[in-house]
C-alpha cells in the first residue's frame, strides 16, 4: 500500500514538473497560428470608422451647404450644367474670397481658370488615398499655389468665387473616370450632407475649416 502511495506521488510530481515545464516553454517562445497572426495583421490595418491622414477630412471652406451629392443643379443626373451625372460633390455657399482649405496633403496637378474666368479658377490635388485619385477645389477667385506645388492638410490654398449660379465653392473627390467614391458621408465630411438636397433640405452650417 505504501509502495502505491509513493509511485501516485512521483507520478503526480512528473505531472506538476512537466506541466511547469511546458508552461515556461510557452512563454519564452510563444506558439502563434496563422490565423492570429493574420486577424491581427487585419486589426492593425482596417480601423473602422476613421480614416488615414492621407486622405480628405473636414470641410474645405466656411458656409452652408447648397447643394448635396446628386443634386439635380448640377450634380445630379440628368444635370442641368455638367455633361457627366451624379457627382459625389458638394456645393459651399460663400461669400466672393472666403478662404479655400487643402482638406488633404498632396501634390497639385491643375491650376487653371475655366473659361478664362478669374471668379472660376479651379484647383486639382492627387493624395496618397488609397482608392482615390483626385480632389477638386472649383470656383475659386484667387489661388496660391502652382502646379507641381505639395500642399499640406489645413493648407490656405486660395479664396472662394463663383461660376456664375451664385457664390459657392465646388468641392468633390473621385477616381478618375469613377465619381462613386462617397463624399456624402464620414469620416471625409464631419456630418452626413443629405443626398438630392438642392439647396433644401440640406440644413447644414459650416462655421469652421478644414
Amino acid at each position: 500500500m505504501t509502495k502505491k502511495l509513493k509511485i501516485k506521488v512521483l507520478s503526480n510530481l512528473k505531472i506538476k514538473l512537466f506541466l511547469a515545464f511546458f508552461f515556461l516553454v510557452s512563454a519564452i517562445f510563444p506558439i502563434q497560428s496563422s490565423a492570429t497572426t493574420y486577424q491581427g495583421t487585419a486589426r492593425a490595418v482596417v480601423q473602422i470608422g476613421t480614416v488615414s491622414s492621407n486622405c480628405p477630412q473636414g470641410w474645405a471652406t466656411t458656409g452652408y451647404i447648397t447643394q448635396g451629392p446628386m443634386g439635380h443643379t448640377s450634380h445630379g443626373d440628368p444635370p442641368v450644367l455638367i455633361g457627366n451625372g451624379e457627382l459625389e460633390a458638394i456645393d459651399i455657399g460663400t461669400p466672393i474670397g472666403t478662404p479655400v482649405y487643402a482638406t488633404v496633403s498632396g501634390t497639385v496637378t491643375e491650376n487653371f481658370k475655366n473659361k478664362g474666368d478669374n471668379f472660376d479658377q479651379r484647383i486639382t490635388v492627387t493624395p496618397n488615398c488609397p482608392g482615390l485619385d483626385v480632389v477638386y477645389y472649383w470656383h475659386l477667385s484667387a489661388t496660391n499655389v502652382n502646379v507641381g506645388d505639395t500642399v499640406v492638410f489645413g493648407q490656405q490654398i486660395g479664396l472662394s468665387g463663383t461660376e456664375g449660379t451664385g457664390a459657392h465653392t465646388h468641392y468633390q473627390f473621385n477616381r478618375y473616370q469613377n465619381r462613386s467614391y462617397s463624399i456624402s458621408d464620414p469620416p471625409h465630411v464631419p456630418v452626413s450632407v443629405p443626398r438630392y438636397c438642392d439647396p433644401d433640405p440640406c440644413g447644414i452650417t459650416i462655421t469652421s475649416a478644414p
